[in-house]
Order: C-alpha cells, then sequence, then structure tokens
C-alpha cells in the first residue's frame, strides 16, 4: 500500500513585515528586493541561486514541469529568483507568488522529516526577516487560500485502478467538499496521464502545521488502502497479466516515446510491479523518470537534441537504462 504515495511535497510562504507583495512590485523593485534577499539568505549556506530573466527557455519550463515554480512564473520571470540546494530537494523561491518560499521535496509520505527540514530554513530566515504576521489572521498572504500557517501540502499517489472504475471522480468531489484538491499531475483535472495525482490542503487558516498534514496523510493512506484493494481483485485478472506483459515488452522494444507515452508506460510497470511481472520501481527512482522524461527538462539535459523525435528516441533509450538501473 504504501509504495501507492509516491511523494511528499511541502511549500511554506512567508512574505515580509511593511513591503508590498510581489504583484504589487515593479520589475526594478522585485530585482533589487530578490538580489537583497539572496545575499542575506546565501550567507552560510551552500544554496545556488538561479535568476530567473538569466536562464533559458528549457530551463525555465523545466522548473515548472518539476513542481517548483508556477508556468506563470516561466512566462515572466522578471525580478524573480530560485536558490537550490545541492541535492536539489529544497528550494526558496523569491519573489513568485510571495517574497519567500521553501519548497521541500521528500520520498513516499514522509511529511514529519520534509516539514522538519522546512521548519530548520524557516527558523534561520525568520532570525535574518521580519515576517508579516496578524493575531487573528496568521501568516499575511495575497491569497486568501495562504493565510493561516501559509503551508501548503501534497502527495504524489499512483491510483490506476480508481481510475478505471471512475472511483477517483466520485472521491475528487467528496474530497473538495472537504477541503482537499484530488488532481492530476499529468494532463488536466482528474483525466490523469498514467494516473498519476497530487492530493493538497487547499486551506491553512484556522489549523495547525501539524493538523494540516496529519488531515492530509489520513486522506492519502485511505486512497492507498483503497486503491490496494481493487488492485488485489484486478491483479488476478488476464487483462492485467497481459497488460503487465505488454508493458515490459514495449519497454524492451520501443524505439521512440513521447512524453505522454513515458508516464503511460511507467504508470503500467508500476502495476506490473506490485502484479509481480516485473520488479517494482523504487518510489524515489519512479519519482525522478516521470521528471526527467518531460519535454523541456530533457531537452534542457540534453542540447545537443533539437528535434521531437529525436527526444523521443533519447526518452526510450534513457528509460530503458534507468530502469534496468534500478530493478
Amino acid at each position: 500500500m504504501n509504495d501507492l504515495i509516491l511523494g511528499t511535497t511541502l511549500r511554506l510562504s512567508r512574505n515580509l513585515r511593511k513591503l508590498p507583495f510581489p504583484q504589487h512590485l515593479n520589475d526594478i523593485q522585485k530585482m533589487q528586493l530578490t538580489q537583497e534577499l539572496s545575499n542575506v539568505i546565501q550567507q552560510g549556506t551552500d544554496f545556488t541561486p538561479l535568476y530567473l530573466n538569466q536562464l533559458t527557455q528549457a530551463q525555465l519550463y523545466s522548473l515548472a514541469e518539476r513542481q517548483i515554480i508556477d508556468s506563470d512564473h516561466a512566462k515572466s520571470p522578471n525580478g524573480k529568483a530560485v536558490l537550490c540546494s545541492p541535492d536539489q530537494h529544497l528550494f526558496v523561491n523569491l519573489n513568485c507568488d510571495n517574497h519567500i518560499e521553501i519548497v521541500c521535496f521528500g520520498v513516499g509520505c514522509s511529511f514529519e522529516s520534509t516539514y522538519a527540514e522546512v521548519r530548520k530554513w524557516d527558523e534561520q530566515f525568520e532570525k535574518r526577516f521580519i515576517y508579516a504576521f496578524d493575531d487573528e489572521f496568521g501568516y499575511l498572504s495575497p491569497s486568501p487560500a495562504g493565510l493561516g500557517t501559509g503551508l501548503e501540502a501534497s502527495v504524489l499517489i499512483h491510483l490506476p485502478v480508481l481510475k478505471e472504475n471512475h472511483g477517483v471522480f466520485r472521491t475528487a468531489d467528496f474530497l473538495l467538499q472537504m477541503g482537499f484538491l484530488l488532481h492530476g499531475r499529468y494532463g488536466n483535472g482528474n483525466d490523469a496521464a498514467g494516473a498519476f495525482y497530487s492530493l493538497t490542503n487547499r486551506l491553512s487558516m484556522g489549523l495547525s502545521e501539524t493538523e494540516s498534514m496529519e488531515n492530509l496523510s489520513a486522506i492519502a493512506t485511505q486512497l492507498a488502502r483503497q486503491e490496494a484493494q481493487v488492485e488485489t481483485d484486478y491483479q488476478r485478472t488476464e487483462e492485467a497479466k497481459n497488460r503487465a506483459q505488454k508493458a515490459v515488452t514495449f519497454l524492451c522494444q520501443a524505439d521512440a516515446l513521447s512524453a505522454d507515452d513515458g508516464i503511460e508506460l511507467l504508470s503500467d510497470l508500476r502495476l506490473a510491479g506490485a502484479i509481480g511481472i516485473c520488479p517494482i520501481i523504487p518510489a524515489k527512482k519512479l519519482c525522478d523518470l516521470l521528471d526527467s522524461i518531460q519535454p523541456t527538462t530533457l531537452l534542457n539535459a540534453n542540447l545537443q537534441c533539437m528535434s521531437v523525435q529525436e527526444l523521443n528516441h533519447l526518452r526510450a533509450d534513457w528509460m530503458r537504462t534507468q530502469l534496468h538501473a534500478a530493478t
């Protein structure tokens, strides 16, 4: 069941007292503030600064594909920056939606360890900056959803059989009423490519950070339990075995793969691992592969590839090599 929850993402938003929100600053003001923030934060750290207006389009959209920044910031990069940790699991966004946003990625359902990392940096930053805080509303934000703790938590979860029997659609409507958003990580809405879904808390006001994460963890665990139950029934069917064997054969023989084909193939291979047709792909490797096969991320890593066809050939070879090494 636990292998269905592939990753955890925490985003902690903070804004500075007596300063306009980034949306009310012009490009020059944003760039000046970004430089000041970057200089202070980098003191005593090993973060690498990426000033968005100095990046190529491939680099910008790779950041968006990997869910580090929103795609809107890739389209309007002026005055914004991202500070990256050496192992690329923690990032600090400057003057995007908020003055400071700490983004941390964890493996599996790892709220406790991921939050400990986020909290460590938040405490360090709070010693250097005066945050905008209100006794009634909590940490202030330009978005009502960001008021309160300023913490947005999400998990990446794989629900292939629930998607097929339409259980996801009923569940998503129910969760929305409870303040949780279940949407496709790739693709649009509930029509999720590969049945990879993000489950996110929509509100942080009125709850502590711990309560928000505990609630989300409980919902994610329940979803994973439901998927595990239907997978147990599904894996006994001939259709499941044929689907799994087809995926393994296709991986071995495919000469080229589009990004969508790659996502669907990884979905089927994870399900094949659960059935026992092939080795189980470790959660971190699966998440890394899902990110690395995205179009601009793959292009950014292989700038000599200039055409879609070349990228599709490279994607097929890359997936085979990585999966062989991992399993």
